[in-house]
């Protein structure tokens, strides 16, 4: 229904086409990222929606796009990835991510103390945001303007038509006990805009995945057990929605997918590849330790 949706959550981004005679056929967006790489502040360039027209699948366009000179206004860094389903390549670039998977189901536990933030909570949530994920190979650490950037819209006035709202602060939520705010988290609707459609390609089978995604999330130390009944209400709420599932960047907080077994989540890995540049690679950094994930671009 709005496939620039995910652009709008992306940091700069730009969209790449390969064009015959007025036909688009294919296309790859790009986005930089302000990261942390070995603890080192980093910008680092990021791929991602590479999609060929149907009728010129098997062609090669792919990799011809992913090849291509870039134009000057994707930029660059001195480290590139990106993602892919389905493994391929040199096998010493590759790593892999990976995701949970919650369905959608009605909450049935306390919600007390959950409510939806307020511009005077940002800087709490930031501070719980990377307290979470610091040390995290890709993750951006967070300021005021940044997330505050990202939850309300630059674009003043009444939403135009052709734009509708993505993400902002109608979407985060938080958990307060005794006064204090212990976890926090974003709620982004993708599947309102964007479905995945998926087809067996020996028995025609299809079907359709509509799903919410944890973005700028965090917790206070040792309180997983918030955190977990934040998401498990923000499962519910994506049931309410009527979508079918909750992605989640769990992979690297154990403690916390332990506390959410009960919802037997399933989990989605792809391969991840990463590309330093020889200023990295002096560094020592040609891998990556523990990659952080966001769903923004996954």
């Amino acid at each position: 229904p709005y496939p620039f949706a995910q652009f709008q959550l992306q940091e700069q981004a730009k969209i790449q086409v390969m064009e015959d005679q007025g036909v688009l056929l294919a296309a790859m967006a790009h986005a930089n990222r302000q990261s942390l790489v070995g603890g080192r502040p980093v910008t680092v360039h990021i791929s991602s929606a590479w999609r060929v027209r149907e009728e010129c699948r098997g062609e090669g366009y792919g990799p011809l796009v992913q090849r291509a000179v870039k134009p000057p206004v994707t930029g660059s860094g001195v480290g590139s990835y990106y993602y892919r389903r389905q493994a391929g390549g040199q096998r010493k670039r590759r790593m892999s991510a990976t995701v949970h998977c919650f369905a959608g189901r009605s909450f049935a536990g306390d919600a007390g103390g959950i409510r939806l933030a307020g511009p005077a909570d940002i800087r709490c949530c930031i501070e719980l945001i990377n307290r979470t994920h610091e040390g995290l190979d890709l993750f951006r650490p967070y300021s005021e303007e940044y997330l505050q950037g990202k939850l309300d819209d630059p674009c003043r006035g009444p939403e135009p038509a052709a734009r509708p709202a993505v993400y902002g602060m109608q979407d985060y939520y938080l958990l307060e006990e005794g006064g204090r705010i212990v976890a926090c988290a974003g709620l982004w609707d993708k599947g309102r805009h964007v479905r995945e459609s998926w087809r067996h390609k020996l028995s025609g089978e299809q079907r359709v995945v509509e799903s919410t995604a944890l973005v700028d999330f965090g917790y206070a130390e040792d309180r997983e057990d918030a955190m977990a009944r934040l998401i498990g209400y923000l499962i519910g709420v994506t049931d309410g929605l009527g979508r079918d599932q909750l992605m989640a960047p769990l992979e690297f907080l154990p403690s916390l997918a332990g506390q959410l077994a009960s919802y037997q989540p399933v989990t989605e890995k792809r391969a991840l590849y990463w590309q330093p540049d020889k200023v990295l690679k002096d560094l020592g950094l040609r891998v990556l330790a523990r990659p952080y994930t966001d769903l923004a671009y996954w």
